[in-house]
Order: C-alpha cells, then structure tokens, then sequence
C-alpha cells in the first residue's frame, strides 16, 4: 500500500511540476515520466537481469515503534 507522507508528496509535486514545464529542474531531464504504482522486488530483479531497468527511484515516510 502507497501511504501519503510529506516526502513522496514533495517528490511527486516537484516531478510533475518540472515534467509539465511549470517549474524546471535543471538536474532533471526534460523527457521525464511520473508514475506511481506499486513495485515488486521480483519485478526489479527480472528487469535488471534483463538489462531492460534504466532508472527506479523510491521515497518514502517510516516510523518504528518498539516496545
């Protein structure tokens, strides 16, 4: 499950905000593609292998309570 959380909200807002021109990143590339789906290991590992993986990136907000 995609939680929402302030990283991957700030994330996502910057990446759609350079991909529809609104405001550029200059590290960025111009031809960027924002999606958002959930994502297996397996499904990683099969793309590497393959050589097909280019680029994934992943963020996100975690707490851990022990007691």
């Amino acid at each position: 499950m995609i939680l929402p959380g302030v990283t991957r909200d700030s994330v996502l807002a910057l990446a759609r905000d350079h991909a529809s021109g609104v405001k550029r990143l200059a590290s960025l590339p111009d031809k960027l593609i924002v999606s958002e789906r959930p994502v297996t290991m397996k499904e990683v590992k099969e793309a590497s292998q393959s050589g097909s993986l280019v680029e994934l990136f992943g963020a996100g907000d975690a707490l851990c309570y022990l007691t």
